[in-house]
């Protein structure tokens, strides 16, 4: 049967029970964590959140779904908490599909489980719920332990505050030089701070052999800078 014909024949507590069942399907991620496994449970999920988006499913469906999947996680032990990260993508689609801003209401506080398992869904929700001051909180606690996060924060900081955007900038490279480095050459300019943006193209040059990010630098740079990248 058709994901939408399912959804126009059953009651609203039946579509909740059936979503809840698609995102805990492997429910014993931790112990069948293999490169086989993954890739299945990877091939599901994005089928899941594909048809989630083009779905038409009622909010109060999406958010009866969202509160089942937290209350099976609290009878869980924490060391099970983890796995909830890699549903975290079926989580956001749920909240994304909820239509109306003030049904989100309902998933304010629903859980106690520390936001560090879900911090993606945690900033959506966030903002979702026009709570600002909230995203802010958790994007500064979890911009260094989460890409995306990293990435949000920098724009926020970028239109509202320029010295912190750099500051923060330098935190994320420092993490993880090789990923920031790609990231970061997309926006950050030589005024902003010289130093770091010297830092950014010699981590490309090294990484890419270009000649273009060479171009960028060369004029700035020692000559012992130079023959170390030749």
């Amino acid at each position: 049967m058709d994901f939408n014909e399912i959804f126009n024949t059953v009651s609203e507590k039946e579509k909740a029970n059936y979503l809840f069942q698609l995102l805990i399907k492997d429910d014993n991620l931790s112990d069948s964590a293999n490169e086989y496994f993954i890739e299945m449970h990877k091939g599901f999920t994005d089928y899941a959140i594909e048809k989630i988006s083009i779905s038409t499913i009622d909010d109060a469906v999406l958010i009866n779904t969202i509160k089942l999947f937290f209350r099976y996680f609290e009878t869980e032990k924490e060391d099970s908490f983890k796995d909830i990260k890699t549903f975290e993508g079926l989580l956001l689609a749920i909240l994304k599909a909820i239509s109306k801003n003030d049904n989100v209401n309902q998933l304010s506080n629903i859980t106690t489980i520390n936001k560090k398992y879900f911090p993606q869904y945690a900033l959506l929700l966030d903002k979702r719920l026009g709570n600002k001051t909230s995203w802010l909180k958790h994007a500064k606690q979890f911009y260094l332990i989460d890409q995306e996060i990293g990435h949000e924060l920098l724009e926020h900081y970028y239109k509202e505050d320029i010295n912190k955007y750099i500051s923060t900038a330098k935190e994320l490279f420092a993490s993880n030089k090789r990923y920031w480095a790609e990231k970061l050459a997309l926006g950050f300019k030589i005024e902003h701070d010289q130093k770091l943006y010297k830092d950014i193209y010699t981590r490309l040059c090294l990484d890419n052999s270009q000649i273009s990010d060479y171009k960028k630098i060369k004029d700035i740079l020692t000559e012992t800078e130079k023959e170390s990248l030749h």
